[in-house]
Parts: structure tokens; sequence; C-alpha cells
């Protein structure tokens, strides 16, 4: 590969990983599927996960 070529890693957990690509993209690996995002697109997806957890977190609070 070319000097300046890899992805640098933004985050990492158990079951997922963030890399933003040298071409500015966003690379979201969950097992063994990766999702090429711009940086927006990665923004919105992770809004739009954020507020599936609190409605999860919601209904399972309300079932204890």
């Amino acid at each position: 590969m070319l000097a300046g070529s890899e992805p640098t890693q933004l985050a990492l957990g158990p079951i997922a990983r963030v890399e933003r690509a040298p071409g500015g993209h966003v690379h979201l690996h969950v097992g063994p599927v990766t999702v090429r995002l711009s940086p927006s697109a990665a923004a919105s997806v992770s809004e739009t996960l954020a507020e599936a957890v609190r409605g999860l977190e919601l209904e399972l609070s309300a079932a204890r």
C-alpha cells in the first residue's frame, strides 16, 4: 500500500469498529459486514441508532 493509505481507527467496541479511510469516508465494520459512508451519512446513522437505543431502553424500563 502507499504511505498514508491506511485507515485511521476512530472507535473500537466488542462488536463494531469505525475507521476513517484516507479518502474521507467512514467505514463501519460490524462483524463480517462493512458499510462505507460519507461523514454526514455516518452522523445520520449515529443519530438514528441512538434514537432506536433510547426507545429500546424505554421499552425495557417499562417492562420492569
